[in-house]
């Protein structure tokens, strides 16, 4: 049996985690929140209990950790055992790109790190995936017996993510040929299988990895389209015929309630759209599409925020998010409640940092152009502390000849959308009260930190800069120049 065609027949066996979008709403129940200090282990768990209502990705990763002197302890065969059941593997399914999110989950699991250094560690997975085809074969005909296809897609992901083994270096053993074997008569005899196990056996290196790539398996069939931005720019879309199965839903719905329970599930498991698609697509209006963020290695996603519909704005005032770390985007109910869609799991309603993402940078963008940009001050937060400031001019010549302009400036630049700036000539007698005389004086343009005066008529003048906060209306800084003198 040649390498290729083992490769093939663990791509050919991966099932893939669909389901139709119907209408449905369940508020999980809710429970305390748990501090990782008083979290313990039970005797016959590798992880301890409550971690799944902590608050942030921080403190549940932590919590799961295996102590070190656990670690060092264990057999290959336990060790196996603990990273194929670690809590949240199954959030590799929520990414976009399966293969980053199998690469995530290894990351923040330490007995995936452990597993790496143990010789036989490729081996007993392999042993580990044999016992469970071996199970489905045996128990899957059983009343009562509850298949679990995504568990085992995550072993088949994980065996040809080259982690343990590259790919091109697994040995060509009787043991993969059992393997195949049994994958074989599991797709001609579970009718629950049948809906995501391949129907595509590829005997190319290029296909195994092209798999490995996508969350879209080849059991699913999509069309390439264009779509567009709110002002023409094109993206590339997928139209995907989801393949999906009951159990398949019912394995989705139970791993989110039961390691997402602080989360609330909006509606129904499908491949037929992603976070990116709902986020900045279907929620405006458009069709259930799947979204990439790169196509053929170009700028596609970011079409939506670049056309001019949107700008960068404040997290508190933010109506779309992008977790720019983590591939993601979100719909902005409040500050830290987010909706969005996880991936090919259900659409679902969640607090900032309780999601499968880890991302320590975010983009936030509005559609209200009046609102702070992220370098504004917060006007929520009160007007800035009040400013007065002098205005300047080149002072030559001086005196300013009658009939001629001079260009005035300050120093601060309020060139924002944030800020409204009014400029105005006024008389030594009282520097507030503008000159309503253009036979004097007046403003010929100005920008938000500068201004052209001319001057028609002898005499002493002041030129002035107030500022205001366009959002409260309120003046927040003052600049006055020194008196000007006019012959």
């Amino acid at each position: 049996m040649t390498k290729s065609i083992f490769f093939a027949a663990i791509a050919t066996l991966t099932l893939t985690v669909s389901c139709q979008s119907e209408d449905f709403d369940m508020q999980s129940d809710a429970s305390p929140t748990t501090s990782s200090s008083r979290l313990s282990r039970s005797s016959d768990s590798y992880f301890p209990d409550g971690w799944q209502y902590l608050e942030t990705n921080e403190e549940r990763y932590a919590a799961l950790q295996l102590p070190d002197d656990m670690l060092s302890a264990m057999s290959t065969e336990e060790l196996v055992e603990a990273c194929m059941s670690y809590p949240l593997a199954l959030d590799c399914f929520a990414y976009n790109d399966v293969e980053q999110g199998i690469n995530s989950v290894i990351s923040r699991f330490n007995g995936f790190a452990e597993l790496k250094q143990r010789d036989d560690a490729f081996d007993k997975v392999l042993d580990f995936y044999s016992r469970k085809l071996d199970e489905i074969a045996t128990m899957g005909g059983s009343i009562g017996y509850v298949f679990q296809p995504l568990s085992l897609s995550f072993y088949e992901r994980f065996i040809i993510s080259g982690y343990l083994t590259p790919i091109e270096e697994i040995p060509n053993t009787e043991k993969y040929i059992n393997v195949l074997s049994k994958a074989k008569i599991l797709r001609g005899t579970f009718e629950e299988l049948q809906g995501d196990i391949s129907t595509q056996t590829s005997s190319s290196m290029n296909s195994v990895a092209n798999y490995r790539a996508t969350s879209r398996a080849d059991g699913e069939t999509y069309t390439l389209i264009t779509i567009y931005t709110n002002k023409g720019l094109p993206v590339v879309a997928f139209d995907v015929d989801c393949k999906h199965t009951a159990t398949e839903i019912a394995e989705e719905r139970k791993y989110i309630t039961e390691n997402w329970p602080n989360a609330t599930i909006l509606d129904e498991a499908t491949c037929k759209y992603n976070c990116h698609a709902y986020a900045w697509y279907i929620t405006e209006g458009g069709g259930k599409y799947w979204i990439d963020y790169k196509y053929n290695g170009a700028q596609n996603l970011a079409n939506f925020w670049t056309d001019g519909t949107y700008k960068l704005t404040q997290e508190k005032y933010a109506q779309k998010v992008y977790y720019s770390s983590g591939d993601h985007s979100a719909i902005a109910e409040t500050s830290t409640i987010y909706v969005s869609k996880w991936g090919r799991f259900p659409l679902v309603r969640h607090n900032k940092y309780y999601c499968p993402y880890n991302s320590d940078t975010f983009a936030y963008y509005t559609k209200d152009f009046s609102a702070p940009s992220p370098t504004d001050p917060d006007p929520e937060g009160g007007d800035p502390q009040f400013k007065i400031g002098i205005v300047n001019w080149d002072m030559n010549p001086d005196p300013i000849p009658v009939n001629s302009s001079e260009d005035f400036y300050i120093q601060d630049n309020y060139d924002s959308n944030y800020y409204r700036v009014e400029v105005f000539v006024s008389s030594p007698k009282d520097s507030s009260e503008p000159i309503n005389d253009s036979s004097r004086a007046y403003v010929k343009s100005h920008t938000k930190n500068s201004a052209n005066v001319y001057f028609a008529s002898a005499g002493i003048y002041h030129v002035c800069f107030y500022v205001y906060f366009t959002v409260t209306g309120n003046r927040i800084a003052e600049y006055t120049s020194n008196e000007i003198y006019v012959e």
